[in-house]
This record gives structure tokens, sequence and C-alpha cells, in this order.
């Protein structure tokens, strides 16, 4: 076999010879010259280009951290056509005759990658050139550093040297980045103590995004992956940033968020990204996207108005401090209603929340009472979102010296110099109530009394500001002293002005209409005559004398009075007693004819009981018989009298005449015969 092998090359070496050898036969004279023109083959050489780099062959479906499906796609080493090359000299190529072939930079020839990322050059004489990749396929990045290539004999008898040439091509790999922002809560204060929980705009963390598909992407054997496939997955960090790196099939995507933070609305928008096929550089070695517009998601909350008004709802109240409260205790808001009696557009997320007053509005009490109101995940406020307030009062109870409303008293609310704010009058059930007071401190006094009564001498200091909580019980009772008047009566005897005892008045109370109406006291007089009545109000009373006294003229008197404050009104009641008269006739025994010159004394026995006896056995006439024999006494009270003969006429016998003699009550008149011997 070998032997073979050397005898074919042999047989080639022979035919090549022949074929350079020219035979020349001259004819000489006398010789015969063979001449042959002989000359050897230059070895040429070429390079074989292969080139190759990742292909997508095939998508892997995988479950992400959030629980979505992901087809991500995997890229594999295979060949790649289409890339373009330039090979030039890289000194000058010159053949051993000093023929020159390409001066040093020249272009050689162009070569592009077949479908079977092979390429050969033409073939070239031996020297040293470099192959520089101008252009590589869609989607890869090329070298812009040369690829040496000497073509070198190998041997004597390799007539064409062949040089390979592998070249690997990077798949543009991709990095799109995306900022995120988000609205949330914020919590100032300001230099006055106000806290305000508005809405900023800070960095998203912790929303998850999808890089989508937009355009159906085919690959390996014909083989497609749909539009609209979720082919990569991310969260943001802490600054709101998220970035998708790594080889992707290039073309058309967008970005959409996929789920979001609770208490924040998932957008639905899609943001259109290209992944831009054209060639780069080595040294730009990744597609970068940059999304210059932050993401914004925007939070779930609710703007929530407080309202304040008075007790009734109809009238709202600027100037309420109020504050409010999460579910954890904290304040998120406080501020002073405005012109319209309103917080409005209080930001909050769903939760419970309460809120109170911690400073009223001018004249007007704190409500201390605690609201509470909810925002659910849709929006809905349930609760209260409005807070009354009454009008500030400072109440006072008017009463009596027993404990009885007074109504009338009149109040009088005073400021630090002494000038009166307003006034207040007690009502039918003693109650005093100044209302809807200024914020200042005050002192309060009675200002006049219903009549009747003394005014209070007490004062009372307040002070009110917005803490004041309507107080549930009164400041004080104020009972006012009554001024009381009253009756005196002496009751005396019209004749000898001695007291009257036991003589009872009757006192009415004299209505608006002028009329007696109900007996409100009695008093009798003592033994002096006088009779004091109760205190009474003020007012105007119908005294009456109840009976008239014994052994007097009946006749029962009767006065309107009116008293006034603290005044004693007095009356000198007056009663006339009944009187009659003693008459005696003094006569002859004999001739019965009147006997003058008899003088008779009258002693009073016993009278009237206003004089209590004191004078008794008192000689109240000496009389004595006219011509007639008639001897009257003067009007005397009634009566028993005694009545003695104490001079008996000349040349009569004196017979110790004595008699008693009773003057009744209604007599005028009592009649005493005597007949004398």
């Amino acid at each position: 076999m070998n032997f073979m092998k050397r005898m074919l090359h042999l047989l080639l070496a022979v035919v090549m010879l022949l074929r350079c050898f020219t035979l020349t036969t001259a004819m000489a004279e006398d010789t015969v010259t063979v001449t042959m023109n002989v000359s050897n083959t230059p070895v040429r050489g070429d390079v074989r280009l292969e080139k190759t780099g990742k292909q997508l062959v095939r998508f892997a479906d995988k479950t992400d951290a959030w629980g979505n499906t992901v087809m991500t796609p995997v890229f594999q080493d295979g060949y790649l056509a289409g890339a373009v090359f330039e090979l030039r000299a890289a000194e000058d190529i010159v053949g051993k005759e000093g023929t020159v072939f390409y001066k040093k930079g020249d272009l050689v020839e162009t070569l592009t990658s077949s479908a079977s990322g092979a390429v050969k050059s033409k073939t070239l004489p031996l020297g040293k050139y470099a192959l520089t990749e101008i252009s590589a396929p869609d989607g890869y990045v090329f070298s812009t550093e040369p690829y040496p290539v000497t073509l070198a004999a190998v041997d004597k008898k390799t007539a064409v040297v062949e040089v390979k040439v592998s070249a690997s091509n990077i798949y543009l790999p991709v990095r799109v980045t995306l900022r995120k922002q988000k609205e949330a809560l914020k919590l100032t204060e300001t230099e006055n103590g106000m806290i305000h929980q508005t809405v900023e705009v800070v960095a998203g963390e912790g929303f998850v995004f999808g890089l989508y598909n937009s355009a159906v992407i085919t690959y390996g054997n014909d083989q497609k992956l749909p539009a609209n496939t979720l082919v990569a997955s991310g969260i943001t960090d802490s600054k709101g940033g998220l970035t998708f790196s790594g080889m992707f099939p290039h073309g058309e995507y967008y970005i959409k968020e996929i789920s979001v933070p609770d208490g924040w609305l998932l957008s639905t928008e899609k943001y259109p990204v290209t992944l831009n096929s054209t060639n780069k550089a080595v040294s730009e070695n990744v597609i970068t996207v940059y999304m210059e517009d932050p993401i914004l998601n925007h939070l779930i909350y609710t703007p929530v108005t407080l309202t304040k008004t008075d007790i009734s709802g109809s009238e709202k109240l600027p100037g309420a401090l109020i504050e409010v409260f999460d579910e954890n205790g904290d304040t998120i808001y406080r501020e002073y209603t405005d012109a319209n009696g309103q917080i409005p557009n209080i930001p909050v997320v769903p939760g419970t929340y309460t809120f109170r007053e911690t400073y009223a509005p001018n004249g007007y009490a704190l409500n201390v009472a605690v609201k509470t109101f909810s925002v659910n995940a849709s929006g809905k406020v349930t609760g209260d979102t409005v807070i009354r307030d009454e009008v500030n009062k400072i109440m006072l109870k008017k009463t009596t010296d027993n404990g009885e409303p007074l109504p009338g008293a009149v109040f009088g609310l005073f400021d630090e110099n002494g000038s009166k704010i307003m006034e207040a009058t007690s009502t039918a059930d003693g109650d005093v109530v100044f209302s809807k007071i200024p914020f200042g401190s005050y002192t309060i006094r009675e200002i006049s009394a219903p009549y009747g009564y003394h005014p209070s001498q007490k004062e009372w200091k307040v002070s009110l500001d917005g803490t004041y909580v309507n107080p549930t019980r009164v400041l004080d009772i104020v009972e006012n002293i009554p001024a009381p008047g009253r009756i005196q009566i002496l009751k005396i005897d019209a004749l000898d002005k001695h007291p009257i005892a036991g003589v009872q008045f009757d006192i009415y109370a004299v209505g608006s209409d002028g009329k007696p109406g109900d007996m409100v006291a009695w008093m009798t007089t003592n033994d002096k005559g006088a009779a004091e009545s109760v205190d009474l109000f003020p007012g105007k009373y119908r005294v009456k004398e109840h009976e008239n006294p014994n052994g007097y003229v009946a006749e029962l008197w009767s006065e309107e009075i009116t008293i006034g404050m603290d005044e004693i009104v007095t009356r000198t009641v007056t009663n006339m007693p009944i009187q009659g008269k003693i008459r005696i006739f003094k006569t002859d025994s004999e001739t019965e004819n009147g006997l003058p010159g008899a003088v008779f004394t009258v002693t009073r026995v016993s009278g009237l009981p206003s004089h209590n006896g004191e004078n008794d056995g008192e000689i109240v006439a000496v009389i004595t018989s006219g011509k007639d024999g008639t001897a009257e006494t003067p009007l005397l009270t009634w009566g028993e009298y005694e009545i003695v003969e104490t001079r008996v006429p000349d040349d009569y016998l004196d017979d110790g005449w004595r008699v008693t003699v009773n003057i009744p009550a209604g007599v005028a008149e009592a009649e005493a015969m005597d007949e004398a011997e």
C-alpha cells in the first residue's frame, strides 16, 4: 500500500516536470542541443473562519418568589451567520521575485459567515494578514481587535496552506432599569405646634414588576413564544430601583406592575421598552435601557373632613383645636377648624381613628367626648365626623332662705377692669345662666335682688378659656335673705288709752286685682295692747279686727296696709267702750217729792277686761241730787258699781242706803230709785 502511494506521488511529479520543460532541438551541423525551461509553483494559503455565539434555543418555565410563572429564555452556543470580517495585509506582501501583491493595510477581501458559521478566503500569497470583524450578526457584540493570520509554508510538498480562525460573538445582554415612587403619608409639625399628615412622593420599595414581550418570539425549530408572556420579574429595592438584566431576545417589550404592597393601587399601565439590537462595540456589551420618568403608585387613602358645629348643628364653628389619633394612639393631625368650621381633606388610610377637641372656640365650652370614625378599603367613611359644642355657661341657682327657687334676681358678669359684660336674671326655677362668654377672667355678683330680698354680698371669680368644660352642676346656690316688714297694732281704750288685751287681728294678702286673698297670718294683742305680725313679704295686705272686744262698741277695724322692705308699719286702733249713766231719784218717802241735797258716792266694783281689775274700788263719781231730787253720773263704762249715800239732806234720817248697779254692754243708762224718810 505504501509502495503504491509512493509510485503515485512519483508519477505526479513527472507530469509536473513535463509541463515545465520545453524541449527544443537544434540541429547543429555536427551536434544536437536540447534546451529545457524549469519553473517552481509558489506555495499559497487561505483563511478559514468559523463564527459561533450564544443562541436562543428554548424557554424554561419557572415560578418566581411571588407565585408567577416566568418563561425564562435559555441560550446555547451555536454557529452564527452574517458576521462580516475584513481581511487586510498586516505587512507588505511581496513575492520571491519581488512582486508586490499587497501593501500593508490593503483590503484583501471581505468575508461573511455562512449559515454553518464558516467562510473561506480566496487563495492568497504567503505573508502576514489581519482579520477584523466589522459587523456582527444582529444582536451580537463584535470585537474590534484584529485576529492575526500568518500564511507560511509548512513543508515542500503542501501547495496551499490553510489557517483556521475561530471567532465567538457575545450575545448582547440586557439591562433595563426603572425607578419606582409611591405616595406616602408624612407627618410634619409646625412652629406653633400644629401637626399635619400630608401625602408626599417617596421611593417605592416592595413593588413587583414584570417584563413582557410585546410580539411573538420565534426560536429553535420555528417555535413561538406568544406575545404578552412574562419573561422576567423583580421587586423594587429600598431606593425604589429595579433592574432586569440578562440575555433576552431583542425586540419590543413592555414593563407592567404585577403586585403592590398593601395600601397602594395597582397600576395597569404598560411601559414600552425597546431592546435595541444595533451592533455594539465590545466595550459597550450591554443593552442598557434607563427609564427616566419614575413610575408612581398612588396610595389608597381617603380625604376625611371633620366638622365643628354648635350643639344644634346649624352653626359652623371656626377656631376649635381638633386632634386626630390613629389606632396606636399616635397623633396624626392637629389643627384649628377654618372659617367654615372644618378641617378639610385629612388624608387617612383604611383603619379606625379617634378625634377630640382640645381647645374650644371662643364662647363655647370644651367638648371632652372622644369621637370615632372608620375608613374601609373602598374609602367609605363610617362613624362620627362631626363634633358639637354647647355654648359655655356659668350657672348659679337662686333660692330663698328656705330653699325655694327665687326668680327675678339680677346678676352681672364683670371683666377685670370692672366693666359689666352681660347680665343674667334668675328664672322661675331659680336658674341664673351666663352663656357664650368670651374667654377671660371675670367676677360675678348680684346686682339687684327680687323685691323683698336683700342682694347677696358674695362674689364669684371665674376664668374661661378654650379648655373650659361646661359644668353639670351649678357654680353655687345663692340664698337671698328676705327684707320683710311687719305690722304692729296698738289696741287701746278710746277714752282712757288703756291697753286692750286679747284682740285678734287677721292679715290677708292683697292680690294683683286689689282684692284680699288668703289669710297669711294673724296676731293677738298682749296685756299692753300690742300685737306684732310675723315677718311679711313686702307688699299689700288687708288687716281686719277679728271680733269686737268684750265691753266695747261693736265696730270692727279694717285697713289695707302696704309694707316696704324692712319696714315696720304701726297702727293704733282704739275701741270706744260701751258707756252708761246712773241716775238716782231722791224723794221724800212721805210726799214722794224730789229731795235735793243728797250726796252719793259711786265706786267701780269691777269693770272692763282691758283694765285687768286695776281700777276696781275707784270712786268714779260723787253726785248730788238736785231740786227735783235727781242725781246723775257722767258716762261710765260698763261694769258693776256701788252707790253709797254719803250725805243725807238735813232733817232726814241716814238709813245707810247702799246699792250695787250693773251697767251692761249696750245699755246707755241705769236708774236707781231712793226714797228718803
